[in-house]
């Protein structure tokens, strides 16, 4: 039976820390579109902006503060 707790209709973390990282992905290529950096300088600056080292060992809210910052600064551009 379903237990309360239990991951019914809801992104498993492994799913969604997947989406986040294709989301931030997709973000640093139009960064660099929009921007005079490439790949590199971009994802070095959404790491210091979020205090991360590096997206593959980044939490799930590590990743959407992350997107967040670089949406703002897409915004900006």
């Amino acid at each position: 039976g379903v237990r309360p707790g239990d991951a019914v209709g809801t992104k498993t973390r492994k799913k969604l820390k997947t989406e986040l990282r294709d989301a931030n992905a997709e973000l640093v290529r139009e960064l660099v579109r929009f921007s005079q950096l490439d790949h590199r300088a971009v994802n070095a600056e959404l790491n210091r902006l979020t205090g991360i080292r590096r997206v593959t060992e980044a939490t799930v809210e590590q990743l959407q503060v992350r997107l967040d910052q670089g949406n703002r600064w897409l915004r900006r551009l």
